[in-house]
């Protein structure tokens, strides 16, 4: 239904998208939701597209109905602040989304802080709503949000809000930025900002905030809220400071680039009294989580005991015959599993692979000639590492703890840069 609503909608037929999307609220408001806040902040976004999003909008709210309403207002109001050149229609809807924001937003149904926020970017440096009431409302926005980030934190990681908190998070962080950039000069918003960018949690689950950063920077992440932050301590020669927020920057995003430049400010900077290979081995070992204590043969030579420390990094990849971009992927694995063997002499990094409900797992590793270790496992393995998609990647440090390696990204550089191949 969904598709027969973005179809509809397409071809100007508002006529018909605002019954199926009466029906698509009533089968499933959190599909509608979802539409609303990715599809149609996109079309809202699109000045080719705006204005005709917007006589949707419109013709939605006057079905009058409570639910719907509730939800989509907040993008209709931006939507008019964005489009209307008429001061009084700006100011009218600047003041029904402050309204908004004094209620109850939820993430769950309106985002009213993502509107705000879109709306003050629309508003910056216009003469249709002063610049104090703009300040107030940003300042509203970040009461808002560091209210909903406490209780989020509150929340036990097994019920996993992790969207909302990556959402959260980065809306914090960009709107601290805000402040620093647009209300006072104060470098605590800069190290606000720095804080709430996203860490390696949000990462895995950027898929909260990607639409939000877009539409605010025509980025896809926070990474330049921490450069920034950056920059201010070395400005102000608080080298130790900066050597810690280039550790994560490098940690969170371990370019080619990022680790070089860490390397040789950890060189000219660090009082630590340590190599860098040791500063940068220990930093990723604490930043990883205790590693299950399980035991897995691949043959009758290779065994891999995690119950006692491995002492060298070990590289486990998690697949399937079943899913499509694990099996894509696979040549490369092996690749990288054979330019692993032929640097010789005691391994840096071993490398294992974890099967789970594959169908003739032996017979599909004979007929593509791969040779990488493989064991298949039981869905308690796949829980012990909190894995629950595929494929997924995973590091342990030579001391036993394991990080993720987020989806979607370059997983040989990561491999390579946090193990220093």
């Amino acid at each position: 239904m969904t598709q027969a609503l973005n179809a509809s909608w397409n071809s100007g037929d508002v006529g018909k998208a605002v019954p199926i999307s009466l029906e698509l609220f009533r089968i499933s408001p959190e599909s509608f939701v979802n539409t609303v806040h990715v599809s149609f902040a996109k079309k809202i976004d699109n000045p080719k597209a705006g204005l005709s999003a917007l006589s949707y909008l419109k013709a939605l709210m006057s079905q009058q109905h409570e639910g719907i309403n509730r939800i989509v207002a907040p993008i209709y109001n931006w939507g008019r602040i964005k489009y209307s050149k008429d001061k009084s229609i700006i100011l009218e809807n600047f003041e029904d989304l402050k309204g908004l924001l004094a209620d109850n937003p939820s993430y769950r149904t309106n985002r009213v802080e993502r509107y705000c926020l879109f709306s003050l970017k629309e508003l910056n440096g216009s003469w249709a709503v002063s610049l104090d009431d703009q300040q107030a409302l940003l300042r509203q926005v970040v009461e808002k949000l560091e209210s909903r980030y406490a209780e989020l934190e509150s929340i036990s990681e097994e019920e996993g809000p992790f969207e909302e908190r990556s959402w959260t998070r980065y809306l914090l962080a960009y709107s601290y930025h805000s402040l620093y950039k647009q209300v006072e000069a104060n470098p605590e918003f800069l190290e606000k900002a720095s804080f709430y960018s996203s860490d390696q949690n949000d990462i895995l689950h950027s898929e909260g905030f990607v639409y939000d950063a877009d539409i605010l920077t025509r980025k896809t992440s926070s990474f330049e809220f921490k450069i920034a932050y950056f920059s201010y301590l070395q400005e102000n020669k608080r080298y130790e400071e900066a050597l810690d927020e280039m550790t994560s920057i490098a940690f969170l995003h371990p370019s080619d680039d990022n680790v070089g430049m860490l390397r040789s400010y950890y060189d000219k900077h660090s009082k630590a009294g340590m190599s860098f290979q040791d500063y940068w081995q220990a930093y990723i070992h604490e930043k990883g989580e205790p590693v299950p204590k399980i035991s897995l043969r691949f043959s009758k030579y290779d065994h891999l005991d995690l119950k006692s420390k491995p002492g060298v990094w070990v590289y486990m990849d998690f697949w399937g015959t079943w899913c499509p971009p694990c099996v894509k992927e696979l040549p490369e694995l092996q690749q990288f599993y054979m330019e692993n063997i032929r640097r010789g002499g005691v391994p840096q990094l071993k490398v294992y692979t974890l099967s789970f409900m594959s169908k003739n797992l032996s017979g599909f590793m004979k007929d593509h000639d791969y040779t990488f270790p493989v064991v298949e496992v039981e869905r308690n393995v796949t829980n012990d590492f909190n894995v629950s998609s595929f494929p997924s990647k995973i590091l342990i440090s030579p001391e036993g703890n394991y990080i993720r390696i987020p989806h979607g990204v370059d997983w040989q550089t990561y491999v390579k840069n946090y193990t220093l191949m």
